[in-house]
């Protein structure tokens, strides 16, 4: 009867979190079973036909640098109180009589949220991304969410075993090292002294404590070791003011250290630090994964709303955060792969972030990356460290050339970059990178003058922030900058907070609210599939940063359609502020093999024949070397 409700209502339907209340329709009315695709494309279309989603309202009316909480009971407390029952999550515990009055709040506080958001967001011009971002984005999200990602359930023991394994090896380093067990006696003695501190009298030996042992785990224990053992400098501390021994404050100590086994024994500590991550993060995740078929399936939550500057989040797992380029990504990665008849593939926006930064700020030094072929680190490498490379002449061939002759100076180049792009001082590259207080200062200076078309540019953009108390970016997204508002930048009298704003809000206008163009392309490319002969052959199942990862049929003739259709509307670059005779934006279709850790690349346009080649030729690669 429900269903046939939906199928005949043709007003609008609204939502609170319309990407879960969709899915669960969906699910339960239109779906026969966890792989009937076409009763949930069918359910999409009906359940999307006119709706509204309050939060994604309420988000785009209130999106601001400050955290604000867009859940319906928070938005609606002045309207319903705390209405909130503790028996929720089964409502088979609550009485009909309750459930009814529960859903009915519901219902209303729904209505006011609606109510009291819908006339703000037009009235900040934002109605324009809600329908053709948002909302279609919405869509995209809940057939994503239905689908889930593949992943092989026997890998994911096998490399849960590995991961045990690297565990075992990394804490055998650390119980071995000279510093660890001096480290340990300390401690030991510290224990020792508090016991015979209560005593009286009678006065316990060091077997008393003979069962204590470092514990890597502990923040006490990491402290004694790197400041009082190591005597490393405190470069982080914590929210408790205690000095920082997580792993991105370890990264930063090993710079701080010549001491060979010192920074074995900081490698192992971050080594360790992210094994257990995974091994608790993931792993537990990836095992609960639904079972259909021959294939498990695991369907986390993306959120639209997670970020001010338009980026998706996600949670259970939080897909976001799989390492890359290391060993625990490979690792991770090996765990998906496509089910039987299917090929898994994914494609991922050249440098996009790169790319946008250069095209909004007209930098020069940025720009010519894209259009002379320079070498992004070796031009940064160049300016910060310039007085160790005497042979090296302001020129394209010779500043290209640092890769080769100077691999170590480039490489150092890249901490110093990442760090100055998200607000980073000289204190930063002294903390970050172990740089003395007069290296960092010089390289801040030359970093500042290589990039200071940039800087005037981010200036502007802030001040206009000061001026007017809010920024639009990527497709008219605004961004309320409260503090921003009630401040003057450069001042001596600038709230930390306020600094603080400037940074964040910096680097969503100077490129990261772009991460909406992976949305645009997934939009488009999810149009043009429901639209063509594949619609039953072709699956979105993740959008991960600035990457569009799918499900498709094993036929060659899906692979060449995708391989066009998908890079075009990854191509596209009409918004004004972006568009450039030189610097395009692109990607390439990467199908992954035997896992997601194994990719082959596709060229943009290639022909079926070509296809054919290609993956014969890099899937022999792979079964050689299956590592």
């Amino acid at each position: 009867m429900l269903r046939q409700f939906f199928i005949k209502y043709q007003g609008k339907l609204i939502f609170h979190n319309a990407t879960y209340d969709i899915k669960v329709q969906i699910l339960n009315l239109f779906m026969e079973h966890a792989t009937d695709y076409k009763g949930m494309l069918y359910g999409l279309e009906v359940m999307t036909r006119h709706f509204d989603d309050t939060k994604v309202i309420a988000f785009l009316a209130l999106n601001t640098t400050v955290d604000i909480s867009l859940s319906l009971k928070d938005l609606a407390h002045e309207y319903a109180g705390n209405y909130a029952q503790d028996d929720i999550n089964d409502i088979r515990l609550i009485p009909a009589k309750e459930l009814l009055k529960y859903n009915l709040v519901d219902c209303l506080s729904t209505w006011y949220v609606y109510d009291k958001y819908y006339p703000i967001m037009l009235r900040d011009n934002q109605k324009e991304i809600y329908d053709t971002i948002m909302k279609p984005s919405l869509r995209i999200l809940i057939q994503m969410e239905l689908v889930g990602m593949p992943i092989d359930l026997n890998r994911v023991n096998e490399v849960e075993a590995e991961l045990l394994g690297l565990q075992s090896k990394y804490l055998n380093q650390l119980k071995n090292a000279s510093c660890v067990l001096a480290c340990e006696k300390t401690i030991k003695y510290k224990a020792l002294t508090v016991i015979n501190a209560k005593l009286k009298t009678k006065q316990h030996g060091m077997d008393k404590v003979a069962d204590i042992v470092f514990n890597p785990n502990s923040g006490n224990h990491l402290i004694e070791l790197l400041y009082t053992v190591m005597a490393l400098p405190v470069i982080d501390y914590t929210a408790t003011k205690q000095p920082a021994t997580g792993s991105d404050s370890l990264e930063k100590l090993i710079n701080h250290t010549t001491n060979q086994e010192y920074k074995d024994v900081i490698t192992a500590l971050i080594g360790l630090s992210k094994v257990d991550k995974i091994l608790t993060s993931f792993i537990p995740s990836f095992k609960e994964a639904t079972v259909k078929g021959d294939m498990a399936w695991l369907h986390a939550n993306f959120n639209l709303n997670g970020t001010m500057s338009g980026r998706l989040s996600c949670t259970k797992p939080n897909l976001q955060q799989i390492p890359s380029g290391s060993e625990f990504g490979k690792l991770i990665k090996s765990c998906f792969k496509a089910p039987k008849g299917m090929l898994f593939a994914g494609a991922d926006f050249n440098a996009l972030e790169s790319k946008i930064n250069a095209l909004l700020t007209k930098d020069i030094n940025k720009l010519k990356v894209f259009t002379q072929g320079y070498d992004s680190h070796c031009i940064n490498a160049f300016a910060y460290f310039k007085n160790q490379m005497p042979d090296i002449k302001d020129t394209l061939s010779d500043i290209n050339s640092i890769k080769k002759k100077y691999p170590d100076l480039r490489q150092a180049s890249k901490a110093v970059t990442f760090a100055a792009q998200y607000g980073g001082t000289y204190l930063t590259f002294m903390n970050n990178c172990g740089f003395s207080e007069t290296q960092a200062k010089q390289i801040e200076a030359n970093y500042h003058e290589l990039y200071k078309e940039s800087d005037a540019w981010t200036k502007d953009k802030l001040d206009l922030c000061c001026k007017q108390g809010y920024i639009d970016v990527a497709f008219g997204l605004r961004i309320r900058t409260p503090l921003l508002a009630k401040s003057v930048l450069d001042n001596s009298k600038t709230l930390r907070e306020a600094q603080a704003e400037a940074r964040s809000v910096g680097n969503a206008i100077s490129g990261q609210s772009y991460g909406l163009l992976n949305n645009r392309a997934a939009i488009a490319f999810m149009n043009r599939v429901w639209a063509s002969e594949f619609k039953y052959d072709i699956f979105l199942v993740s959008l991960i940063h600035d990457a569009i990862y799918l499900i498709m049929r094993d036929n060659v003739r899906v692979v060449e359609w995708v391989n066009r259709v998908l890079i075009e509307e990854m191509s596209w670059q009409e918004l004004p502020e972006i568009q450039h005779p030189q610097v395009k934006l692109g990607a390439e279709l990467d199908i992954f093999y035997k896992g997601w850790h194994q990719p082959i690349t596709l060229p943009n346009n290639a022909t079926a024949t070509e296809i054919k080649a290609i993956c014969r030729s890099e899937a022999s690669k792979y079964s050689e070397n299956p590592k």
